[in-house]
């Protein structure tokens, strides 16, 4: 588990109205730690994506776990209809040598933020510039601010 995620899930924790009674996706779910997390605090339902080749790891975190769904979510690809949630999580999707990935992943939240939904993010600062994600966010229409 990233630091990220154990951030997030703190984060959550501390603030349990955030999820709670709410549809969830995690993007770049990983272990899925943040979304189970989510769960645990009463989420309506939560929703892991990742690529393929993550996803046998997210299904056997989420075996057994009522209202959590495993699904394959390409940033590179249009995002489904039935992906959308209330509040969507990610946690350490930002890493150095996949800045080609800014651009996707900025316009997959830019789709997924539809309507009131809202996106917890959490990343380390590692050895390379963020602030381009952040300007494509922005770019999209994403309202963009910081949680200390």
């Amino acid at each position: 588990v990233w630091d990220g995620a154990v951030v997030l899930a703190r984060f959550l924790e501390t603030h349990p109205s955030l999820v709670r009674g709410k549809r969830v996706l995690e993007l770049g779910a990983g272990t899925g730690f943040g979304g189970l997390c989510a769960a645990a605090l009463g989420a309506s339902n939560v929703t892991l994506t990742d690529i393929e080749a993550c996803l046998p790891l997210l299904r056997e975190n989420a075996a057994g776990v009522d209202g959590v769904v495993v699904e394959a979510l390409d940033w590179t690809e249009p995002v489904a209809p039935s992906q959308r949630a209330d509040v969507l999580l990610a946690a350490d999707c930002l890493l150095p040598g996949r800045e080609g990935l800014f651009a996707p992943l900025a316009t997959t939240l830019a789709a997924l933020l539809a309507g009131d939904a809202v996106a917890y993010f959490v990343y380390e600062q590692r050895c390379m510039d963020c602030g381009p994600f952040f300007e494509l966010l922005r770019g999209a229409g994403v309202a963009v601010s910081c949680i200390p």
